[in-house]
């Protein structure tokens, strides 16, 4: 004798939906900055924005970067917070990975530029970056994206930090000393 065949089927679509929303997702946090110094003799020093949790300390991302290119860096304490300090004459890019599981339909991890003051993710605002040498010209790419990947869905959503020109990520110049840029949150 044969189940009853609706009976099959509903026991199918709640095996299914267990199995679906026991699964974990992945939250993501990322940080990438670039300083492109051109044709300087000696090494330049520049101060970025690490990144913040929603609490004010600072992301698990920072703790371990990676780099490619002649650095020295540590986090600093300055005048306008808590800064990453790179120093180098050669292109430099400085680059943090930091993921962990959450139960699905968790929020993203809450993360902003260590000296914004963010009132809402949906506005722009002013961060500060600060250069010191003797190069002709220095360029700096900023990012911190927050996004996640769940396990049963082959997409990634999330937002990124960074400065924003005509719809695309793009670099500042770096004048000597303190300067402050715009900033914007865009969803990706």
């Amino acid at each position: 004798m044969l189940p009853n065949f609706r009976i099959v089927a509903i026991a199918a679509v709640i095996f299914a939906a267990i199995i679906v929303l026991s699964q974990a997702q992945v939250n993501i946090v990322e940080y990438r900055v670039t300083v492109e110094p051109v044709n300087c003799s000696k090494a330049v020093t520049v101060y970025v924005p690490v990144v913040l949790k929603e609490d004010g300390t600072i992301h698990d991302v920072m703790e371990n970067l990676a780099v490619n290119g002649t650095k020295v860096m540590e986090i600093v304490e300055t005048e306008h917070g808590k800064m990453l300090k790179i120093v180098t004459k050669n292109r430099t890019t400085v680059m943090g990975y930091y993921s962990h599981r959450v139960p699905i339909f968790s929020k993203l991890d809450v993360v902003k530029p260590s000296t914004a003051e963010v009132k809402s993710y949906y506005e722009p605002t002013e961060v500060y970056a600060y250069m010191s040498g003797d190069a002709d010209r220095v360029s700096l790419k900023f990012e911190i994206w927050a996004k996640w990947s769940g396990l049963t869905l082959p997409m990634h959503t999330g937002y990124v930090w960074g400065f924003w020109l005509n719809g695309h990520l793009d670099k500042v110049t770096l004048k000597e000393g303190w300067n402050n840029y715009t900033v914007a949150c865009m969803v990706v």
